[in-house]
């Protein structure tokens, strides 16, 4: 199957000179998926070559993983990593089926079967998207309860996936129409518009509990959001003043995990269960009597469908806000599609 070359001095030369002329040596149909090296001091190293099962084409970049680390495959769908004789080998590319098994009972070309449909990993590589919110609200300030219904904004959403490491950055720029009325009978409906300028941004790392069915995603959260609230209607009482022409930023971080399930290996539809916690938002606010701070939790559940490569998501979600004379909770759902490259 193989052959082993025992001597150190020899095994060194051989794998220097291996390694300086990998780009030129491909495989014949009839060579064995194995090449093993074997020297005292350097290990054992393994040669193969990965194809694609329909076509015989190379897998041209695919990752190449075992306990010893990773490599990627050349432009002969070939490659070398360091190895033993009872170790497994993992072998990864978009559009490829997951496979793994023990290098020990491989024979020929690792021959890899490819999807049917651009296949959407549980976290995508690359993602870029927009989304589309509405909520319902009730707020406590001044002693005063109100209520409301927000149409908006859109936001735009960018995500990033890279061995396991997930960026994730959203942006609002929008005026959102509000209607607000007090449960005081002293107080009329009132339309509003609030125009918001947000950005948020997320680092976490995931946590692959069952390969391509079960995963956890902490991570940290940073937002900044400035807004500016405008009447649309004649001002008529005092409390409609702490509204107008009013400005407010808020600055927080926080700590939050998404749960991500597809529940059936394969599928194009995925479920992410969110919730967030930011234990001190900091706020500059144009309304009187306003917290300078406030704490935080949010929460949402995503039904995510992917069809070759476009991903449609639709969300339940709410939000519970706390300070000194202040409160604030609301729910919505909001819409979203996008692609992942």
């Amino acid at each position: 199957m193989s052959k082993i070359f025992r001597s150190t001095f020899l095994g060194k030369l051989l794998i220097i000179s291996f390694l300086l002329n990998f780009n030129n040596v491909s495989l014949a149909d009839e060579d064995t998926i194995e090449k093993i090296l074997e020297t005292k001091d350097l290990g054992t190293y393994v040669f193969g070559k990965a194809v694609d099962l329909l076509t015989n084409a190379p897998l041209v970049n695919a990752t190449i993983i075992n306990s010893s680390g990773r490599t990627q495959s050349d432009e002969n769908g070939e490659f070398f990593i360091k190895s033993n004789e009872n170790d497994f080998l993992i072998i990864e590319k978009d559009g490829y089926e997951y496979f793994k098994e023990n290098i020990s009972n491989l024979k020929g070309k690792i021959k890899i079967k490819p999807l049917p449909f651009k296949y959407v990993k549980l976290v995508p590589n690359i993602f870029f998207g927009s989304t589309y919110k509405n909520n319902t609200f009730s707020e406590k300030f001044n002693n005063v309860d109100l209520k409301g219904n927000s149409n908006g904004p859109i936001n735009f959403n960018l995500d990033a996936s890279f061995l396991n490491i997930s960026l994730r950055t959203s942006y609002e720029l929008d005026n959102v129409p509000i209607k607000r009325f007090a449960v005081s009978p002293e107080i009329p409906e009132e339309k509003q518009s609030i125009s918001i300028n947000s950005y948020s941004f997320d680092l976490g790392y995931l946590f692959e509990i069952q390969r391509d069915h079960l995963a956890i995603l902490p991570n940290i959260k940073f937002f900044n959001t400035s807004s500016n609230t405008k009447s649309l209607e004649k001002v008529e009482t005092e409390r409609d003043l702490d509204y107008i022409d009013a400005d407010q930023s808020r600055l927080g971080f926080g700590i939050g995990a998404d749960v991500i399930y597809r529940p059936i290996k394969l599928a194009p539809y995925v479920f992410i269960g969110n919730l967030n916690y930011y234990p001190y938002v900091s706020v500059k606010s144009g309304f009187d009597n306003f917290p300078s701070s406030f704490n935080t939790i949010d929460y949402s559940l995503t039904a995510r469908y992917d069809i070759w490569g476009i991903l449609l998501k639709a969300s339940i979600m709410g939000k519970n806000t706390f300070g000194t004379n202040f409160s604030y909770n609301d729910v919505g759902f909001s819409l979203g599609t996008g692609y992942t490259f």
